[in-house]
């Protein structure tokens, strides 16, 4: 197999950056702890881009190129912080791969993979993944197959198995009424139980007297 950088260099559709791009929430601003994470470019790291993040034809970043450059990764020793890919057609398979990637590593800590044509399949097994994954803390999952069974599972994930995940999105903000996604009760849930993580998180860094 190519190296890995030599794989990103020969793409037209995907990149990979020096530093750390920090996740943006639906409203476009970015996360209030922003000078917590200054310490993701230190040592040096990576953004993996695809989709809209400045790509003009988010549909060729598919899920052969991913499945391609994900095998290449979790042989390379790149330190990649941030994974985006959005509005992209990477489908079950690319969803698959990531997976792969995102039970072995433990530099990743954004991933946007939002509107990237994923299945209710694609959505498990992302979420199978995060359970052993403790270095996550941004992730956009909305514009996928969320119905209500994934909906559940991304709960049980945030209450039971993952603590790390700092910020979610699992639902487009003006998706259209009627459209199958997680009850208000079960978004509320999933937000307030992100929440809590986080607390619990930043409680454990003050000194104790």
């Amino acid at each position: 197999m190519k190296d890995v950088l030599e794989i990103f260099a020969d793409s037209h559709y995907s990149k990979l950056e020096k530093g750390t791009t920090l996740f943006q929430d639906s409203d476009g601003t970015k996360y209030d702890e922003l000078k917590r994470f200054t310490e993701f470019n230190e040592p040096e790291s990576y953004t993996y881009k695809g989709g809209y993040h400045g790509l003009i034809n988010s549909s060729k970043v598919n899920r052969h190129e991913v499945v391609e450059f994900c095998k290449a990764l979790i042989e390379s020793n790149l330190k990649v912080t941030s994974i985006l890919i959005n509005g992209s057609s990477i489908n079950d398979d690319g969803a698959k791969a990531l997976a792969d990637y995102i039970h072995k590593t433990d530099d990743l800590m954004v991933l946007d993979i939002h509107y990237s044509h994923i299945s209710e399949a694609g959505m498990e097994n992302i979420i199978e993944a995060l359970k052993a994954n403790k270095s996550i803390m941004h992730l956009n999952v909305r514009s996928n197959e969320i119905n209500p069974a994934i909906g559940d599972k991304i709960l049980d994930l945030v209450t039971h198995h993952n603590s790390t995940i700092r910020q979610i999105v699992i639902v487009q903000p003006n998706a259209m009424p009627g459209s199958s996604k997680p009850s208000v009760v079960v978004q509320k849930e999933i937000h307030d139980q992100v929440i809590e993580n986080a607390q619990a998180y930043i409680s454990s860094l003050s000194p104790r007297i």
